[in-house]
């Protein structure tokens, strides 16, 4: 199976199917599988498959990193041995950082402690290599539900007003203003609002703003996302008549007067989404099951990619967020403010960031927007050898690994400025290697990095055939 490699055929897959006793406990889901055994990945891959959950599967720990920046997923299956040096704690604080991501660690026997220690460390469970098919697959439902179960919690928190409070957005840029003003509009309007916007660009940060500036700030805000399948979105919005527990009443009733956030619209069944539009419209519902009609008092407020159009009939209000790419004035406010808060949360000293680090940041595409950019100024603190500064060679192996580009420049520019970024991180330190006639602890103190981090670099390229031999490598 190729590198990053994505599996949703269900159907070309031939094997047995999932038993029986396993279909009850089974909802699909979508995994990003992080395994270098490309035999294993491929058999993992295919099991999952045939249980009929959407797979990713990829051997590179940073191609890993990449897709969760930019992507959805609900669970994070790896294996330690895939996640070395500082893989597992970046791995694990994605996981912390976004509740409706649950992580799974494989580990053999000699890697067990390690798989345990994840464990410790806010990772959902660990498996033992080698393992039965059936084994994994009850695991991910389990890891799954648990994931869908802290989704519900957050929900019923927001429900009973112990919701965090909405973060403030970070930029001065016009177009930063111009949202700012749409959602001091939207606050003070009673329609429903349709937020627009990539991946990482904030759209529940803007949700949490338009409530907490509305008049319903004191009323519950609950979050729905919209990926349910089999109904069950449906049930979660509108309730179901004569069940008992969580979905007896849906969110509509829950939130009350106050407002009901519908995540990713556009992923929404065609049944619910008709049925949203309807008590839109008619500001009643029913709940499943039943033929009685209920006042809808909540307020809605979607959220959705930029071209989708799901959600144009139900939202006489738009706000569209601009990509980080087109307000990269920003990014050295926001750089500054993310900084902050890692400092806050784990005691360290603020850092300094250089002023070549912050253009190296401008210069990226940021396909992930915000959120891409946290992470990798997140990374960039855990790599960072000095506590009180943050380096341009720290921040530009860090952006190599997300395997950005840099934009080309006019003739005459700099000519690194035309090359991949992981090409410049590469060009730099040989360069330095060679003026030091290859001294690595000289060039590794040059450069700002740990001499281990030179070695490991040098290896991982010589191993991959980008370098000659070298006396010194």
């Amino acid at each position: 199976m190729a590198e990053g490699t994505h599996i949703k055929a269900v159907h070309e897959v031939p094997g047995p199917a999932v038993p029986a006793r396993l279909a009850s406990r089974r909802r699909p889901g979508r995994v990003l599988l992080l395994d270098e055994d490309p035999l294993l990945r491929d058999s993992i891959a295919r099991t999952l498959v045939r249980a009929e959950h959407d797979v990713v599967a990829t051997g590179d720990a940073t191609a890993a990193f990449a897709r969760l920046a930019t992507e959805q997923f609900d669970l994070l299956l790896v294996d330690v041995r895939s996640a070395r040096g500082r893989h597992p704690e970046m791995l694990l604080e994605t996981g912390r950082r976004r509740p409706e991501l649950t992580v799974v660690v494989m580990a053999a026997y000699a890697q067990l402690r390690a798989g345990l220690e994840a464990v410790r460390r806010g990772a959902y469970d660990c498996i033992q290599k080698p393992f039965e098919k059936d084994e994994l697959v009850l695991l991910v439902s389990r890891a799954l539900e648990h994931a869908r179960q802290q989704v519900e919690v957050q929900a019923l928190r927001h429900a009973c007003g112990l919701c965090e409070p909405p973060r403030q957005l970070v930029g001065n840029s016009s177009g930063m203003r111009h949202v700012r003003a749409q959602i001091d509009r939207a606050a003070a309007g009673n329609g429903p609002v349709l937020i627009r916007g990539e991946l990482g660009t904030g759209k529940s940060s803007v949700a949490g703003l338009i409530h907490a500036a509305s008049d319903r700030s004191q009323a519950p805000r609950l979050t729905v996302n919209c990926r349910g399948r089999d109904g069950l979105f449906e049930a979660v919005l509108f309730g179901e008549e004569g069940t008992e527990g969580l979905l007896r009443l849906g969110a509509i009733e829950l939130a009350e007067r106050g407002i009901v956030v519908l995540e990713d619209v556009d992923q929404a069944e065609q049944a619910a989404l008709t049925g949203l539009l309807r008590a839109v419209r008619d500001q009643a519902f029913k709940r499943r099951g039943s033929r009685v009609l209920r006042r809808a008092e909540a307020r809605l407020i979607a959220t959705c990619g930029p071209f989708a159009k799901a959600g144009d009939a139900l939202a006489a209000t738009t706000i569209i967020l601009p990509p980080l790419r087109e307000r990269r004035e920003d990014i050295p406010e926001l750089v500054r403010h993310f900084l902050h808060r890692i400092a806050q949360r784990s005691g360290e000293p603020f850092r300094h960031v250089e002023v070549e680090a912050v253009r190296h940041l401008q210069k990226y595409a940021w396909p992930g927007n915000v959120r891409e950019l946290l992470g990798v100024v997140e990374r960039a603190v855990l790599l960072e050898v000095d506590e009180g500064i943050l380096r341009a060679t720290t921040m530009l192996g860090v952006l190599g690994e997300s395997q950005g580009l840099v934009p080309r420049t006019p003739a005459g520019g700099d000519p690194l400025d035309r090359l991949p970024l992981a090409e410049v991180e590469k060009r730099v330190i040989l360069d330095t290697l060679a003026k030091f006639e290859g001294h690595r602890a000289k060039t590794a103190t040059a450069l700002g990095i740990g001499i281990r981090t030179l070695g490991i670099k040098l290896k991982k390229w010589r191993e991959e055939g980008q370098l000659a031999e070298l006396p010194y490598a």
